[in-house]
């Protein structure tokens, strides 16, 4: 299954019977499920069917854009968290030529948080969400990382990336971060409880 939020809405490509728009149409389907969630017409859009064909067609109608991140933890079991453009978020960015996942998932975290002793952990599940850029529409995957740090270092919020505070937050805090977050970054904070 692939879960891609747009506008915070999501639509979902799922393993199951063929959709009457699978051998005809779906193109089409896809690209005006895609136009109703941006503008809010709908609230959620799913597909069935061949679930790797369906991706490969909605994914085509999109530039490609690959970016990496990390959920970020101390030794207090605090998160690190963002807030950029007035939303919390989770330290991530966009892949170099020639970077891994794992290599720009360290870089970013580095450079937005201003913390140099991480340690990486395992992948988490990675997440999908659009955007446009000059009128073009962009799906971008973000490559997710468990780590963990001392929490002892000076943080220093990247502030040519628009971020306004960086700061470690306890458990007890989160639903300050899911009521004013991105939902593909709220559903992976929920699958870390």
């Amino acid at each position: 299954m692939y879960e891609v939020f747009v506008n915070d809405r999501p639509l979902l490509l799922k393993s199951g019977p063929i959709s009457e728009h699978e051998n005809n149409g779906l193109s089409t389907a896809l690209k005006k499920a895609f136009e109703d969630l941006e503008n809010g017409r709908i609230e959620r859009a799913e597909f069935e069917g061949d679930v790797e064909h369906l991706w490969s067609v909605f994914k085509a109608l999109f530039n490609w854009v690959e970016a990496a991140g990390g959920l970020v933890f101390n030794p207090n079991n605090e998160l690190l968290v963002i807030k950029r453009w007035g939303k919390w978020d989770l330290p991530k960015g966009k892949m170099e030529k020639g970077e891994t996942p794992e290599e720009s998932a360290i870089r970013e975290v580095e450079e937005e948080c201003g913390v140099n002793d991480l340690t990486l952990g395992s992948p988490v599940f990675p997440t999908y969400h659009t955007y446009r850029i000059k009128g073009k529409p962009v799906l971008k995957k973000t490559h997710w990382y468990a780590m963990t740090s001392s929490g002892q270092q000076s943080l220093i919020p990247q502030v040519e990336e628009d971020i306004e505070e960086v700061l470690w937050m306890n458990r007890d805090r989160w639903p300050e971060v899911h009521a004013n977050t991105y939902a593909n970054i709220s559903r992976l904070l929920r699958a870390q409880t």
